[in-house]
């Protein structure tokens, strides 16, 4: 949708209607100017791939998707890869692996409103600015009796 829009600086979707929407893999994968995006309460409950969609997104200071319905995402590799100048980032929920927020470096609050344990017990990339981490709920991995 707006995959190397180099010199794009905002994006506000207040009044978008994405309920259709289905694969937002890359949607602002090398936006690298883009500095904020505004997702207030947005609804993408269609949406099932989120495949590198903020990755290299360079300038990106902060992203709130805590009040967004992720539900149905079942495809989010490298979601965040290489957004160096994130520093806060919110989410509804995170079935977390550690390469969604590789090169995430300029990381200072994570908050989780229901983090599900995947069978990693540590971050495997580097914050060192990281400072807060906030989670609302932890939801234990599924056991598996196949």
């Amino acid at each position: 949708m707006f995959r190397g829009c180099y010199s794009l600086k905002t994006i506000n979707f207040t009044m978008a209607e994405l309920n259709s929407v289905t694969d937002m893999g890359a949607t602002f994968r090398d936006c690298y100017s883009l500095k904020e995006i505004n997702f207030p309460n947005i609804k993408l409950n269609s949406v099932t791939n989120i495949d590198r969609a903020f990755d290299n997104c360079l300038s990106l200071i902060k992203l709130d998707l805590s009040n967004t319905n992720l539900n149905n995402i079942t495809t989010r590799n490298y979601t965040f890869t290489s957004c160096r100048s994130l520093q806060i980032l919110r989410l509804p929920d995170l079935n977390f692996y550690p390469g969604r927020l590789q090169d995430c470096i300029s990381l200072e609050e994570l908050s989780i409103n229901n983090y599900t344990e995947s069978g990693t017990s540590t971050f495997t990339f580097p914050f060192p600015k990281l400072k807060t981490i906030n989670i609302l709920s932890i939801s234990p991995r599924p056991l598996d009796f196949s």
